[in-house]
């Protein structure tokens, strides 16, 4: 149980569903399976307060907007919340929940503030984030090394010793057998397979012309595309200009990636900026060989040359060559798939972080 008999708050106000969401229900989960009283403050029209209520973990709504901090009622309701429930800890990732509920938790006197960094970017040096990560969050965890890195040379103001290097994990037993797939190869056929957020930062139409350039080169290839985001739309347009709309595949937002997962040859990641990259995490954990640009703790994760290939950002005809290159050996895909898997075992998995975070917020 947590200490003093208190609980762990994760707090997210976010409505959509990705990468974050993921790791705080996951993480939620394995903590209140271990016995530690856990509870998780979210908008009640998410997804992630969907699944959390699916899985027994007890939701406190909250809406939140940038203004909340101001709202001096709002403030003193949440604060008498955390009172009332005995709070010894909250574990956030978005900078408005940080103004917000950071601030409610100190007020309350909650022990552990801990704010999740979760992309390799330096915090801006601002008057508010001064205050709030030098007088509000007690800790920050940064999800890779490259982002502990960054936070310690670049973020001045932010002690050193305030923050923990503590990596994602995932549980690699459900990704050991996979379900049937959700698309049906034509014959001598790769499939190429990215998830994620439609977004610039993904940065899915690079793989567009990926695909593109790999035909060219004589490759009968298609790429499948999972998730949702503002730019499906342009993504789209942008395959249908390339005249390779019918080798372009949206699949929509997966609740359950392993189909998705099963049904690819080689996993592909294309990101502007990166923290430590969940689905690679999972696609390794299927035994997938991976080629992504060379971004943010990705380097930490797809080991180049041994679980895959590293590229630098923008570089589309080195990245098709090595996806070319990986299409034409099944051995070497093989090789960098058991690879990988084995990697994600001994260094990213669930039990490994929820150790490390348990240790961190005392419980």
């Amino acid at each position: 149980m947590t200490e003093g008999g208190g609980s762990v708050w994760f707090f997210n106000s976010y409505t959509l569903w990705g990468g974050a969401e993921k790791w705080l229900f996951e993480l939620a989960q394995s903590l209140s399976q271990k016995g530690v009283a856990v509870q998780v403050a979210l908008n009640p029209k998410s997804e992630l307060a969907a699944r959390a209520r699916a899985a027994h973990i007890p939701v406190v709504k909250i809406s939140v907007s940038g203004v909340s901090w101001l709202n001096p009622f709002k403030l003193l309701r949440l604060v008498f919340l955390m009172r009332r429930e005995r709070v010894c800890g909250i574990v956030l990732n978005r900078s408005p929940d940080l103004k917000f509920a950071g601030l409610a938790a100190r007020l309350a006197g909650v022990k552990h503030i801990v704010y999740k960094r979760a992309i390799a970017k330096p915090i801006r040096d601002r008057v508010s984030n001064r205050f709030l990560f030098c007088h509000i969050a007690t800790e920050v965890i940064a999800n890779s090394q490259e982002t502990k890195r960054i936070l310690i040379n670049k973020t001045r103001f932010l002690p050193a010793n305030r923050i923990h290097m503590i990596y994602n994990g995932i549980d690699p037993a459900p990704f050991s057998k996979l379900p049937p797939p959700i698309y049906q190869r034509k014959q001598g056929e790769i499939v190429l397979g990215n998830a994620g957020r439609l977004t610039g930062q993904k940065n899915q139409a690079f793989l567009i012309s990926v695909v593109h350039l790999l035909r060219q080169k004589g490759l009968s290839c298609t790429l499948l595309i999972a998730g949702s985001g503002d730019m499906e739309e342009q993504l789209k347009h942008h395959a249908n200009s390339l005249a390779i709309e019918k080798n372009v595949v949206f699949l929509g937002f997966m609740k359950d990636i392993r189909p998705f997962l099963a049904s690819i040859d080689i996993f592909l990641l294309s990101s502007a900026q990166e923290g430590m990259p969940n689905i690679v995490m999972e696609a390794a954990a299927a035994a997938l060989p991976v080629v992504s640009t060379a971004t943010g703790g990705t380097p930490e994760l797809v080991i180049d040359g041994k679980t895959g290939f590293l590229v630098p950002f923008g570089s589309l005809e080195e990245f098709a060559d090595r996806v070319f290159k990986l299409a034409k050996d099944p051995d070497l895909r093989e090789k960098f798939g058991r690879a990988g898997c084995q990697l994600v075992k001994n260094e990213f998995s669930q039990e490994r972080a929820c150790t490390e975070i348990r240790k961190l917020l005392e419980v």
